[in-house]
């Protein structure tokens, strides 16, 4: 007998036996409260559509907030009919773009003078508070590419191809994190390119809020009362914040002084402590990047010979808006939660912390 004949046998007397009992089936007739319950289903199923709807609309069940970042803004300057489009690039194209073995930079000029940086504003703390000193009486200075003289001096020597400062490269380096609207002004002359900005251009202001789920109001969307809140006046007190705090943390009095005077300080006006480094790189065989870089301070050296160290001083400052869905208070965490603060900053103000 062979292995299948042995297997058919063995299985020819076997049956399945099932021991479940069949399930029980139950019929539910018609009750007159069952079109009651229907409506009643229809009635909450409705109110559920709509708070989705306008959770979908970015708002809040109630209308109390509003989604401000999908609110409209006006363009940084309006587009003639008459203008031709040569090329567009999306953000997420630009996003891609990147050079590596970037080569090292040079110093061609240095202008201005530092004050030197006092280590003991580390030890202010929310419990050591220090009042933030105003320096109205000093002279801040935003002047543009091509009405930079030392600009035009290096320009007109042939020192590079392509010129701008270093406020305009940020921009356009963290331009995908950018929300509110801006633009540059790009000039030709010969076979250079001069990057500057417009007359009454706000892209020197310290932005609040930009990338934000909660973002500033639009004056002309404001209420009076709001108005102070809106996006000017916040990026108008903060930049005026980071002047303050730039001279703050510096010692009055001895300072560290360059080759060359600040070529925009004019008579009567108090220096800033601020220099302007002016920086090349060579980028590849036709292509040379002259930029202005400004520092606001110095560290001074162990030794006598030595160069001191140079700073850039910046501020991130508390803003407390009434419509906001989450509030933090500084005064209360940024001595033991700093990191958690310093995390909600970069969400907020991603574009502003990536310049």
């Amino acid at each position: 007998m062979d292995e299948g004949e042995f297997m058919d046998d063995d299985n020819a007397g076997f049956q399945v036996v099932d021991y479940r009992q069949p399930a029980r089936q139950f019929n539910f007739g018609y009750r007159p409260r069952d079109r009651d319950m229907g409506q009643r289903n229809r009635q909450w199923n409705d109110r559920d559509n709509y708070r989705k709807d306008f959770r979908r609309d970015g708002r809040r069940y109630g209308g109390r907030y509003d989604d401000r970042r999908n609110q409209i803004r006006e363009a940084s300057v309006e587009v003639g009919d008459d203008w031709v489009l040569l090329e567009e690039i999306p953000f997420s194209t630009l996003a891609k773009c990147r050079m590596d073995n970037v080569p090292e930079g040079e110093t061609v000029r240095e202008c201005g003078s530092l004050e030197y940086y006092d280590k003991g504003s580390e030890r202010i703390s929310c419990k050591m508070e220090k009042p933030l000193k105003r320096f109205e009486h000093r002279a801040f200075h935003y002047v543009t590419t091509i009405e930079d003289p030392v600009i035009e001096e290096l320009a007109s020597e042939s020192t590079g191809t392509v010129y701008a400062t270093s406020t305009i490269l940020a921009l356009l380096m963290a331009s995908t994190r950018t929300a509110y609207p801006w633009d540059i002004v790009v000039q030709r002359a010969n076979d250079m390119l001069f990057l500057g900005k417009r007359d009454g251009s706000q892209i020197d202001l310290q932005t609040v809020n930009e990338t934000a789920q909660d973002q500033p109001k639009e004056e002309k969307n404001a209420s009076p009362e709001e108005k102070i809140n809106t996006v000017r006046h916040l990026a108008i007190e903060a930049t005026q914040i980071n002047q303050n705090f730039s001279q703050a943390m510096l010692i009055e009095g001895d300072r560290y002084k360059f080759p060359n005077a600040n070529p925009f300080i004019t008579e009567g006006q108090e220096e800033a402590s601020v220099a302007y480094r002016y920086r090349k790189w060579k980028l590849d065989n036709e292509v040379s990047l002259v930029a202005r870089c400004e520092i606001d301070g110095a560290i001074k050296a162990s030794g006598n010979d030595e160069e001191p160290q140079f700073l850039v001083i910046k501020a991130l400052n508390e803003v407390m808006d009434p419509n906001a869905r989450q509030i933090t208070d500084w005064r209360g965490k940024l001595d033991t939660h700093r990191g958690a603060i310093l995390a909600t900053e970069v969400k907020n103000n991603g574009a502003k912390v990536a310049r």
